[in-house]
């Protein structure tokens, strides 16, 4: 049997509007918001779909061989350096803030919150120019999606780095993004500068 999964910036887009459309609190809009990253990260994912969803339910399973991913069908590229980029800003942060300010961080967005945490002086601020913010909000999903990063979607949806997540930034890991059509139309993406924002190792 085959499946095919469809979904486009249009559909979340969508979605997100259905969310803040809802007559309810925030915090149940921040929550479906979460869950909303959890299956975009899944449908971004360049991981075995198998083991994603098996791990969901905290079960581990090897490679499927069947999926699109396993086959080697979608266009994807080398994302350990800008994986080291997102895991620095994560840790300079304190790890409890969500993919929204993180990725405001990278791209020097001197918005009031970053400049209330004086998060302007951090190291990693302004190391993420190299790439727009979507594209680094899709890496930081596809690092949840792959267990490199953990997000608390009980409490305030703070980014977290699991052990995978370490392993990576000691080099000990690898990790490979998925490039959306636009990017694999045009080739790889440079890569984000590393030479600055990585010592030390949100939505929220």
């Amino acid at each position: 049997a085959e499946a095919h999964m469809l979904f486009g910036l249009g559909d979340i887009r969508m979605r997100r509007l259905f969310i803040e459309d809802e007559d309810a609190p925030a915090e149940h809009k921040r929550r479906a918001h979460g869950r909303l990253d959890t299956l975009i990260g899944y449908c971004e994912t360049t991981q075995c779909r198998r083991q994603i969803l098996l791990g969901y339910f905290g079960e581990s399973a090897s490679h499927c061989g069947n999926c699109d991913n396993c086959l080697d069908q979608a266009p994807h590229a080398d994302g350990e350096a800008e994986a080291r980029i997102i895991l620095a800003a994560i840790t300079q942060t304190g790890e409890r803030f969500g993919a929204a300010h993180v990725v405001d961080v990278l791209l020097g967005h001197e918005t009031e919150k970053v400049l209330d945490r004086n998060h302007h002086r951090l190291a990693s601020f302004g190391t993420g120019v190299a790439h727009k913010k979507n594209v680094w909000l899709s890496l930081v999903r596809q690092l949840v999606a792959g267990g490199f990063l953990i997000l608390d979607s009980v409490g305030h949806g703070g980014l977290a780095i699991a052990e995978k997540g370490r392993a990576l930034a000691r080099g000990e890991a690898s990790f490979r993004y998925r490039l959306d059509a636009r990017q694999s139309s045009r080739g790889k993406i440079r890569p984000a500068d590393t030479a600055a924002g990585t010592e030390g190792l949100d939505s929220a």
